[in-house]
């Protein structure tokens, strides 16, 4: 380029040349500078809709959209300001009020771990009971022994049971992992590298196995110590034939797997010093549950924070930690301590002491790392209760069969666990990993529902496609399928119809979808920023590279 063949403009202070006619957003992006977006694409010709691209002209003082404008020679462009940002704001904050869906599903959100219910679901659906162990053991670390005695707090969020009972998940879970078990290789998850990193866990309980569980997956070396004969705490203590020693040595032993050394019989505070194991690994998790806080007043190594307060501690042996330990990341002042007994809630439930150990963990890894966990709120939709015909909605797609009985001695078998499976239904987003709405909602610390309208819009599905199903209620207009379909040549296609707060996406002229979308279904669903077009695989047990998934047997 020479000449009157380009321009130059500064983004962020940064010198960059281009070819007039180009847009600030292609400069920006030529010369590796980000730029969010929602309604544009490459190759698409720009919409100018969703304002997610705005910048600040300094020389102008005003905020221009990126996608569209182009590049003038002497603009100094701001990508990032406080302006810019502030603009980014109000317009996810009112694209949010029109989104309707639940990022998660009600299970995934009432289950203390967060396990994603849905997608283990799916892959029983499909027999990939491989895939589904993968999934569980990335949240729950011992699914046979949860699977049998976890009261199923998922279970009561399940919208199945608004029309008749809930899905089986509890007895799902422990279907996958006693299928895991009885292979010839249980699934153990990989190891990262070896960090060097030394750490004690005082515990052999659930919260203390799921620390150990964890940790050592990020590469340090863990130890646990703990003053009963063998791993499991108060797993040991229950006596009414759910739970079978078999079962939690099972278990025990995958965590074994991952190198995780347990020193038994060995009483922490006399046989061990405190002080001793502080000193001699990088990291201590005390993994005892509601701990008593009298031990916290022998230690001379830790915070002056709880130093300065070891008489009155000691005279609180009962109470519960509060300035002791961080509410975030269950530090105790400045040490080398963590403890999960600083956990909000209690550990009663075996599946929240597992949770605890897992955050414990993920605080603990962070501090290893010299970086700060400041677990930030994480970002989701609510639809909350739904109406009956928004409840048919999802029925259309699931299994009418009501729930499949199964015995508590042997469970579920292969086939009944896969009716039971194809009973859910799916009022989860399957493009959660993809959806750049939440995206940035997280980036800048949105809050769903800033905006919110008279009357919430309904679940509504259009679902008579036989590669896709389009929900209009959760699209945010941006138009993309629209110019999408137009470029793959459709002769129908889609549209943007209506006006104002009735806008849209539809096939003109009312006809059916299958007309709309006839070719170019798939690269329309995968150019949509927010899972409003989907391909229908997504939603129920279809036909799947099945030559990958795990013989049944």
């Amino acid at each position: 380029m020479g000449g009157n063949s380009e321009i130059t403009l500064q983004i962020n202070g940064q010198t960059i040349s281009t070819t007039p006619g180009t847009s600030v957003w292609q400069a920006a992006d030529d010369a590796g500078i980000f730029i969010p977006t929602l309604c544009f694409l490459p190759g698409l010709e720009p919409y100018t809709s969703c304002m997610i691209c705005v910048v600040e002209e300094q020389v102008s003082n005003r905020l221009i959209p990126a996608c569209s404008c182009p590049a003038q020679p002497g603009m100094q462009i701001l990508t990032h300001s406080p302006k810019v940002i502030e603009a980014r704001t109000v317009a996810l904050e009112l694209l949010l009020a029109e989104h309707v869906g639940d990022c998660f599903g009600l299970c995934q959100q009432l289950c203390p771990s967060m396990m994603n219910i849905p997608q283990m679901l799916r892959q029983i659906q499909i027999q990939d009971f491989a895939g589904a162990i993968r999934t569980i053991k990335r949240d729950i670390p011992l699914p046979a022994v949860l699977g049998r005695i976890c009261p199923a707090p998922c279970e009561k969020g399940c919208r199945r049971k608004q029309h008749d009972a809930p899905i089986a998940i509890c007895a799902l879970k422990r279907f996958v992992a006693d299928w895991d078990l009885a292979s010839a290789s249980p699934y153990i998850p990989p190891r990262l590298a070896p960090t060097g990193k030394r750490i004690a866990i005082v515990g052999a309980g659930p919260m203390g196995l799921s620390t150990a569980y964890y940790l050592s997956q990020y590469g340090h070396a863990c130890e646990v110590w703990d003053n009963e004969p063998e791993p499991g705490g108060k797993l040991w203590a229950i006596s009414d034939g759910r739970l079978t020693s078999q079962v939690i040595r099972a278990e025990v032993a995958c965590i074994q797997a991952l190198e995780v050394q347990f020193h038994q019989r060995v009483f922490v505070g006399k046989d061990i010093s405190w002080q001793e194991l502080a000193q001699t690994y990088d990291a201590v998790a005390i993994a005892i549950g509601q701990a008593d806080l009298k031990f916290l007043a022998t230690m001379p190594y830790a915070a002056e924070a709880f130093l300065d307060n070891a008489a009155e501690m000691s005279s609180q042996a009962t109470s519960q930690p509060s300035a002791l330990i961080h509410p975030k990341t269950l530090q105790i002042g400045k040490s080398n301590l963590f403890t999960g007994c600083g956990s909000s809630h209690s550990s009663r439930m075996a599946i929240r002491a597992v949770a605890s150990g897992k955050r414990m963990a993920e605080n603990i890894h962070s501090f290893l790392q010299h970086t700060l966990l400041s677990n930030p709120e994480s970002f989701f939709c609510r639809v909350g209760t739904l109406g009956k015909d928004e409840l048919q909605t999802l029925l259309n797609l699931a299994s009418q069969a009501p729930r499949i009985l199964y015995s508590a001695e042997k469970g579920y078998g292969v086939e009944e666990a896969i009716v039971e499976s194809q009973r859910c239904l799916h009022c989860d987003c399957r493009s959660l990993e993809t959806c750049k709405l939440r995206a940035y909602a997280l980036e800048y610390q949105i809050k769903p529902k800033v905006y919110t309208l008279p009357t919430r819009p309904k679940i509504w599905q259009i679902q008579d496609h036989p590669e896709a199903i389009l929900e209009p209620n959760k699209c945010i207009r941006c138009g993309l399928c629209v110019r999408m379909a137009q470029k793959q040549g459709e002769s129908i296609g889609l549209a943007l119809i209506g006006r104002s707060d009735q806008l849209q996406i539809a096939v003109p002229f009312e006809h059916p979808l299958t007309l709309g979308l006839t070719k170019a279904t798939l690269a329309c669903a995968n150019v949509c920023p927010v899972g409003a077009l989907q391909p229908k695989s997504k939603h129920v047990a279809q036909q799947r590279a099945l030559e990958n998934r795990e013989t049944v047997g």
